[in-house]
């Protein structure tokens, strides 16, 4: 998640494969997933075919954050239901993704939301 919220502020390229290193291995694990990378393709990232909806779904909502502008800057309050609803109807999401992807959201909250010091 740390990853894909640095790509969407724009703080690494997006087109760049992420290194899947000890700290992305340990956000995994965090979420009960083990990914385990060969040096030969290190940068790639298997996604197990039941996330497959709620990745595709995290995707495609990724421009239906709410944010709000304030003197310390942009604060993203959370995505924008009605639109992620119409995401998932279009995509033919499966139930349960819903749920999936507001778990993303609670996840990538705290690290759209982080400050520099």
């Amino acid at each position: 998640m740390e990853a894909w919220a640095a790509a969407y502020l724009g703080q690494t390229p997006r087109d760049k494969p992420t290194t899947v290193d000890d700290d992305l291995a340990g956000q995994f694990k965090k979420m009960g997933v083990t990914i385990t990378a060969t040096p030969a393709d290190e940068a790639t990232i298997e996604i197990h075919p039941a996330n497959e909806p709620a990745i595709a779904a995290w995707l495609e909502c990724e421009t239906s954050w709410r944010t709000a502008a304030t003197m310390a800057g942009l604060i993203y309050i959370g995505l924008d239901y009605v639109a992620c609803r119409l995401v998932l109807d279009d995509l033919g999401s499966p139930k349960g993704t819903f749920a999936d992807l507001r778990h993303m959201e609670r996840a990538a909250l705290p690290l759209l939301n982080k400050r520099d010091e």
